[in-house]
């Protein structure tokens, strides 16, 4: 009985639920099916509403439950209504215009039903561009206006003979439409073109009356046949054909002669053609009808004549009027050019393939004459030719055939290099043209608004497109020849972009007044391409483009609005060498639903992705570092953003708009770093993953490892300037290749403890022509590793030739010697290049490294047991890390030379930077793994060293060793030597403790102290100076110049004297500037510390009434204070001079 119990109310549940599923479905009450077939080949059946007009606002998947959804009309193919069954009390006779709520269209067939007797205005204008067929029945009679207007797809149409009425530009705008049927025996005259850009026109042979405005004047139709039923012709109904072929042995009724365009050739059986030419309203077209018997080919054989026309010698007055079809051979100047220009005015057929264009001085055109190997401007230009083969011997041709707006087909030969500027602009009926091997440029706006021609086969040689070159043309497809590295900008802009245009550029730039929609829907990229940027406007506007293939090109550009407004194109795949996206690259790209950016990309400018209103997921490539302003904005779908960058890409406030609906995904390693990142915290939901990583780039600090996480997988590595990896934990972590980039300024670093793995190490060193770099090595290596372009040259210091000579001792390092981790080495490439070393499985440093010293005997002690070694870690290092290593070190700034000591100088080696040390009694150098630093660090510690070590002037301090930092300077360099006051110091040179100067030929500015011997001190450690004891300073000025010496440093009070000016200058109170001639200078300068020279008094030796009104200066004259109270000066420690009402006094401040 339970069981019984429980079954019933189960049943009852189940009951409940249907029917609250069922209470709260929508359905239809009126509908009719239709037979889809979906772009991905599959048939299926859509339903829609109908209301006496059938509404194709959507196509419900499920009319009895309309919460199942709709069809996009992007996965639809085929739509059709013929076989429709109508469910419901109401049917439907008329199909209005279509809704499509701003989805892209990729409908490519359209079959109406026999139901349908009206088809409305404006039913198919807003985004069909896909549309290729269109099934009209016998029952339709009439078709809106508008109605298929810039349907740039349609290929053909069949107007049934039960339609009376079309409205206005009802197929304006078809630049595709090549057949048209037409079938009406009974449609009344038209106010407007109907057709435009129609190439085949068939009557039917029940036509009687040819509508008036039938086809507008489009220059794209080259034949029509008008069957023997035609009986009368309506105005302008014809304005466009280039050949009429007419049937008819009685001429047709003419409302006017403008039927046709002034230069249609109408031909007409031979035995007709007097009867044509004197029948009325005819006889005023009499110059345009030829008889059958005058399209055959006149061949002629000619030589250039320097003072007439020798075609027209060949041919005959009489005959040039009816000539329609011409082939030359032999030669052809101006005067030949003139004559077909403006003497052959039916000549529809020219070839000159036989022929070749030499120079002659008459001018066929004004300004304009022929030259050897060249058609220039206007030569051919606003002819009504339609087929021409161009002359043999032509290298470049220039705006030659502008505006023949009846020319179809062009046949270029071998040889043609180049095809200028504008020279097929606006042959709106050029449907062929034939390019050869050799061809290298096609210039500016070359082919623009050809809107017939759909497809050209560009050369494997073609190296440049100009800008505009195929704008607004009818283009499908285009595949891009692998040699072209040059494309202008616009080169395939669509004329539909013109309504875009004030986002973008300077309107009219590239368009004419019309506007119609691109047809462009594939684009190939040969592979191997050599083109590296992308321009701005390329295929802007092309809005049926569904695919760009260019993910194995070696674009690394993608400019400014390249792809905008191409609304087809569903996934933009990437050029993978991409590393700049322009602004408004892909802009109202509606299509696109996942945007994956390409691994090696860097910059996304503002707005490049802007109005992708279909993008569901964004997936950020670990490569990209910095994102623009409303790179992002009004993509309102957006439900997932994944970034790859370790490091939070820079961003900004507005660089995505969907901050509070979008989940954020970052690596798990990085999580704090984006939920604390100031922009990226905007996202509301941040989620961790952990995919494999193929590659990520550091700019700053990362630790990986123990607490800090590890990475999934074995990415490749970019380690730019200044970043520092650190791995810590006892876990190794794999990578795969790691590229350690320096610049100038900055060095990346890597700490490990034998916890790093690297399949392959990259090391990269910007070289500047001919400027040294001191450098270690992280391995022993033998020279053939380096790697550089241009010559370069690599070094070792020799100890042992500087002690016995007193100088040299730079050797060149031979062919197959290997060069050691931790000796130094100096390396000059002869051009701007990079130094580049390969390291395979590397295995870097991660023990106390000790490097050998050694002692080299000589005469004088500056020159003895110079040792030349380098920081061995690939890591910044702290000088003050090497423990009990007092010795000063020598480095090189890039022109000269620097001299620091541990304890004296806060000092940070860059990595692998190779330095001098004077050994004297060491076997070895240590540097311990705990000194190894990022360049970050030791940046922190730089901010955060003692006040001892500042940069500032101090007080008179009595210590042990007092330290006096000199600077000499000029506009570009500053040098520096320093004086040491110990009383415990010898005044001779002490090795590991005195530093000798190091004399660089590249520094324009060097200063140094003098010994009692004339030897040059960078660091001079000798007791202060006696009463009267002046210490030398000399100097090198590569140039003439005004140079400024200063005091960066004082931990004494001390006076310096110039001898050339004769006098006394203390620095505490300013900086000394002078004026020197080039050369060294061992005898302007001295110094003194302590003692105050003889003519200077203490202040308790001047009577103090004096004091009551002085005048104050500085050692160097300059004024601090007039007529004061002395009492009420402030002055700091120093020297000055005081000005009383009897005398002048020097005094010393301590």
């Amino acid at each position: 009985m339970k069981r019984k119990i429980l079954l019933i109310l189960a049943l009852s549940s189940l009951l409940v639920c249907m029917f609250a599923v069922s209470a709260g479905a929508a359905a239809l009450t009126n509908y009719a099916s239709v037979e889809l077939t979906l772009v991905d080949g599959t048939k299926t059946t859509g339903y829609c509403v109908v209301d006496g007009r059938f509404q194709r606002d959507n196509v419900y998947k499920n009319p009895e439950n309309t919460d199942e959804g709709t069809y996009a009309w992007g996965d639809i193919k085929v739509f059709d209504m013929r076989d429709s069954v109508i469910v419901g009390t109401k049917t439907y006779n008329e199909v209005g215009g279509l809704n499509c709520n701003n989805q892209a269209v990729n409908v490519e067939e359209f079959y109406f039903s026999s139901q349908v007797t009206r088809i409305l205005n404006t039913s198919f204008t807003s985004g069909w561009q896909s549309l290729k067929t269109v099934y009209i029945p016998n029952t339709v009679t009439s078709i809106g206006n508008s109605a298929f207007y810039n349907c740039s797809s349609l290929t053909s149409v069949t107007i049934p003979y039960s339609v009376t009425s079309i409205g206005s530009e009802a197929f304006h705008n078809c630049s595709s439409l090549t057949s048209l049927v037409w079938n009406a025996k009974n449609c009344s005259d038209f106010t407007s073109a109907a057709f435009s850009y129609v190439k085949s026109l068939t009557f039917g042979e029940e036509v009687e009356h040819i509508p008036a405005y039938l086809i507008s004047n489009n220059g794209s139709m080259s034949t029509i046949t008008i069957p023997s039923s035609v009986k009368s012709i309506g105005s302008k109904a014809l304005n466009g054909a280039n050949i009429i072929h007419i049937s008819v042995t009685t001429p047709p009724t003419l409302a006017n002669i403008d039927f046709v365009d002034a230069a249609a050739l109408i031909v007409v059986a031979d035995n007709v053609v007097d009867t044509y030419k004197k029948t009325a309203v005819w006889s005023d077209l009499s110059r345009q009808i030829v008889g059958q018997s005058s399209l055959k080919q006149r061949e002629v054989s000619i030589t250039a004549n320097p003072s007439q026309s020798a075609l027209h010698v060949a041919l005959g007055e009489s005959t040039l009027m009816n000539t329609v079809s011409l082939k030359v051979n032999g030669t052809i100047n101006s005067y030949d050019i003139m004559l077909i220009r403006n003497k052959m005015l039916n000549l529809k057929y020219l070839d000159l393939s036989g022929a070749e264009v030499v120079t002659n001085e008459y001018e066929y055109y004004t300004d304009f004459c022929t030259h050897d190997n060249m058609l220039e401007n206007y030569a051919f230009s606003k002819l009504n030719l339609q087929v021409v083969h161009l002359p043999k011997n032509l290298v470049e041709i220039h705006d030659c055939f502008t505006s023949c707006k009846y020319l179809d087909t062009v046949y270029c030969q071998p040889g043609l290099h180049t095809i200028g500027t504008l020279t097929f602009d606006s042959c709106t009926s050029l449907r062929h043209v034939e390019l050869k091997e050799g061809l290298l440029h096609i210039g500016e706006n070359a082919f623009s608004e050809t809107r017939s021609l759909q497809s050209i086969q560009l050369p494997n040689s073609l190296e440049t497109i100009g800008a505009g070159a195929f704008y607004n043309t009818g283009l499908l497809s285009v595949t891009i020849p692998a040699n072209v590295h040059t494309i202008g900008e616009g080169a395939f802009l669509s004329n539909l972009s013109r309504k875009y245009s004030t986002h973008y550029y300077d309107a009219g730039k590239y368009y004419s007044s019309s506007c119609g929609g691109g047809k462009l829907q594939q684009v190939v990229f040969a592979s191997g391409s050599k083109l590296k940027t992308v321009p701005e406007f390329a295929f802007v506007g092309q809005e049926t483009l569904k695919l760009i293939d260019w993910a194995n090109a070696n674009i690394t550009t993608i400019s400014k609005a390249a792809a905008a407004y191409c609304k087809s194109l569903k996934i933009p795949q990437l050029p993978k060498k991409t590393k700049s996206i322009g602004q408004y690259a892909f802009d109202a790209c509606s299509a696109i639903d996942t945007i994956l950016l390409p691994p090696r990309l860097e910059t996304i400018e503002q707005y490049a992705f802007k109005n992708c209103t279909n993008a569901d997921v964004i997936k950020i490539s670990s490569s990209v570092r910095n994102i623009s302003n409303y790179a992002f904005t009004g993509c309102p779908t957006v439900s997932r953003v994944y970034t790859y960058t370790v490091e939070p890409t820079n961003i900004l406030q507005q660089t995505f708009s969907c901050w509070h609906v979008a989940s954020l995904y970052v690596p798990s390693t990085s999580y704090y770093n984006y939920y604390y990142n100031t922009q990226w915290s905007q996202f509301i939901n941040l989620v961790e993953f952990d995919e494999e990583y193929d590659y990520f780039y550091l700019n700053g600090d990362y630790y990986l490892g123990g607490e800090y996480g590890e990475i999934t997988g074995e990415p490749d590595i970019d380690l730019n300037p200044g970043s520092g990896l650190i791995i810590v934990g006892d876990q190794v972590i794999y990578v795969g290749d790691v590229t350690y980039t320096s610049d100038e300024d900055a060095y990346p670093s890597i700490i490990t403890d034998d916890n790093l793995s690297i399949d392959t190490l990259h090391m990269v060193f910007p070289q500047s022509k001919g400027t040294w770099h001191f450098l270690t090595f992280p391995f022993d290596i033998s020279r053939e590793n380096i790697q550089c372009n241009s010559e370069f040259v690599v070094r070792y210091y020799d100890g042992q030739t500087r002690a016995q000579n007193g100088s040299g001792g730079w050797q060149n390092v031979p062919v197959g010697q290997k060069m050691l981790n931790g000796q130094g080495y100096i390396f000059q490439a002869a051009d701007n290049d990079t130094l580049s070393l390969v390291f395979p499985k590397p295995k870097l440093p991660s023990k106390d490294v000790s490097i050998p010293l050694h002692l080299y005997d000589a005469t004088n002690a500056w020159d003895a047991n110079w040792n030349m070694v380098g920081n061995p870690y690939m890591a910044y290092y702290d000088l003050d890390s090497i423990k009990g290593f007092t010795y000063p070190i020598v480095t090189w700034n890039g022109k000269g030379y620097d001299t620091y000591r541990p304890g004296d100088d806060v000092y940070h080696f860059k990595p692998l930077e190779g330095f001098f040390i004077q050994n004297a009694n060491l076997s070895q150098v240590t540097l311990p793994v705990s000194g190894r630093e990022t360049r970050t660090q030791a940046n922190t510690k730089l901010e955060n060293s003692t006040s001892s070590r500042k940069n500032v002037v101090a007080q008179l301090t009595e210590t042990t060793r007092q330290l006096i930092n000199l600077t000499l300077s000029d506009d570009s360099y500053t040098d520096r030597t320093r004086i040491v006051f110990n009383a415990e110091a010898s005044v001779d040179y002490e090795m590991g403790v005195d530093a000798n100067k190091f004399i660089s030929t590249s520094a324009p500015i060097q200063l140094y102290s003098l010994g009692k011997n004339n030897e040059q001190y960078s660091i001079n450690e000798r007791p202060a100076t006696s009463s009267g004891e002046m210490i030398a300073l000399g100097y090198y000025a590569a140039q003439a110049g005004t140079f400024t010496l200063s005091a960066s440093r004082m931990d004494t009070t001390i006076i310096i004297y110039d001898y050339v000016a004769n006098q006394y200058v203390d620095l505490s109170q300013g900086d000394y500037m002078f004026s020197s001639e080039a050369g060294y200078n061992n005898s302007r300068f001295a110094m003194s510390a302590a003692k105050v020279p003889s003519n200077t008094t203490n202040i308790e030796n001047i009577n103090v009434e004096e004091l009551s009104s002085v005048s104050v200066y500085t050692i160097t004259g300059q004024p601090l204070a007039d007529n004061i109270n002395f009492s009420d000066l402030h002055l700091s420690a120093g020297i000055y001079m005081i000005q009383t009402k009897n005398a002048i006094y020097k005094i010393v401040l301590p």
